[in-house]
């Protein structure tokens, strides 16, 4: 076996895939993981994804287009382990939650530039990727250094996007990010609910980034349209946690758990003035939830008057 065979075998499994030396990663972050650092070879992939109708209505509720589709943790994963199990090498890898930087690994591997908009933009897909790393026990002869990196130049069209002043041309305020606070556990501001469009994340710096014209295109199996990517509002409020869990599983917006979703769920209700959920909305304010789910559910209340 060769780096060759390597490469082969991720390329069955992969839209691009990338390999460098795990030293260069480390290097680069001034970090180590442990056992991680063991691994000569630093195997960076990528899987592309489509753009979805994120459009909500009375009854269902949609979150941002990752979450179409299979769990993409999931989906990486069996990829990953179909590719590993064929070639019989000591490994250690990760799928977004794990302590390691893929958008910067990437960026070393030359599978895309990291934008202003803190995403990893590749040029065959833009931004509609999943990353996953796969540290691997054999030695480099060779890094896989793809087409000179790209860049935002004096692009400014994510910064303009973004109605919470996240993004600016050299910072990136994460407190501000729609994405970032609408999977935080907490009574959100009468502005964050107003701003806030999705049962779970944010696609606006994606949409405005020239980079992704007429991309979004690729779909795979996994991230193919399916019934319980739009969450029922009744489901959602009446359904038990392990019901919910139930018909909606294997879903990547599940990670943060029903009830704030159901908190998500109240600024939609509260922006579009659907007051037919306002009793339902009642029927939800028992003990069993947290302070933060219901004061937001009490403001929106008010609000609805």
């Amino acid at each position: 076996m060769n780096q060759n065979d390597i490469l082969r075998a991720f390329k069955t499994q992969f839209d691009s895939v990338g390999i460098i030396k795990s030293q260069r990663y480390f290097d680069a972050l001034k970090t180590i993981a442990a056992g991680s650092e063991s691994y000569e070879m630093l195997a960076v992939v990528a899987l592309a994804y489509p753009k979805r109708p994120t459009i909500q209505n009375k009854e269902s509720l949609v979150a941002s287009f990752y979450t179409f589709g299979m769990d993409y943790h999931q989906a990486l994963k069996q990829r990953i382990q179909s590719v590993m199990s064929t070639l019989n090498l000591s490994y250690s890898y990760g799928v977004d939650n794990h302590p390691h930087d893929e958008r910067k690994a990437a960026e070393l591997a030359h599978l895309g530039f990291i934008g202003r908009n803190q995403m990893l933009i590749t040029p065959e897909w833009g931004s509609y990727v999943f990353l996953g790393m796969i540290f691997i026990d054999f030695p480099v002869e060779f890094e896989t250094i793809h087409s000179p990196l790209d860049s935002c130049k004096d692009c400014t069209k994510c910064i303009q996007a973004c109605p919470r002043k996240a993004l600016s041309e050299t910072n990136y305020h994460s407190a501000l990010c729609i994405s970032n606070y609408n999977q935080q556990k907490r009574l959100l501001s009468n502005d964050e609910v107003r701003d806030n469009y999705l049962l779970l994340g944010c696609d606006l710096c994606q949409l405005a980034c020239p980079k992704n014209l007429n991309k979004g295109m690729l779909t795979h199996l996994e991230f193919e349209t399916l019934p319980s990517d739009r969450v029922l509002i009744n489901d959602l409020f009446t359904l038990s946690e392990r019901k919910f869990k139930q018909i909606y599983a294997n879903k990547a917006f599940l990670w943060r758990g029903k009830t704030l979703l159901m908190r998500n769920a109240l600024t939609l209700i509260e922006n579009h003035r659907w007051t037919i959920y306002k009793d339902l909305i009642r029927q939800t304010m028992d003990s069993s939830k947290p302070t933060w789910y219901l004061d937001q559910a009490q403001r929106t209340l008010d609000n609805l008057k």
